[in-house]
């Protein structure tokens, strides 16, 4: 992820552009791990904190202040959030479903 972010131009992005690529590809590179892995919840920070900074501040090393927190920034549109998916959430719902699915037998181990 951190790759991707230091190849993307952030500076001739407009703050629209960003949170699409927050939103679309960051996003999905991380759900494709947590589909597979339960992560550490200092790993999910990092990469939250990757996707804040570029979100935020066009670069991926940000040391200012924040104007809306996380936890709001993951909130619907209609209760003044955008709508991005928090990582902790996420991997807990993707490890019940892989749990239910290996319960259920869907998912064959050999």
């Amino acid at each position: 992820m951190l790759a991707r972010i230091q190849h993307w131009t952030a500076k001739l992005l407009s703050y629209a552009g960003r949170l699409q690529l927050v939103q679309s590809i960051l996003f999905s590179i991380a759900n494709y791990w947590l589909h597979i892995f339960p992560f550490p919840k200092r790993v999910l920070n990092h990469v939250e904190s990757l996707c804040r900074n570029f979100l935020w501040s066009r670069q991926e090393n940000y040391s200012r202040r924040i104007p809306i927190s996380w936890e709001t920034t993951c909130n619907p549109v209609n209760a003044g959030g955008m709508n991005l998916i928090s990582l902790k959430e996420w991997n807990k719902a993707t490890m019940g479903k892989l749990l239910w699915n290996i319960n259920e037998k869907k998912i064959g181990f050999g």
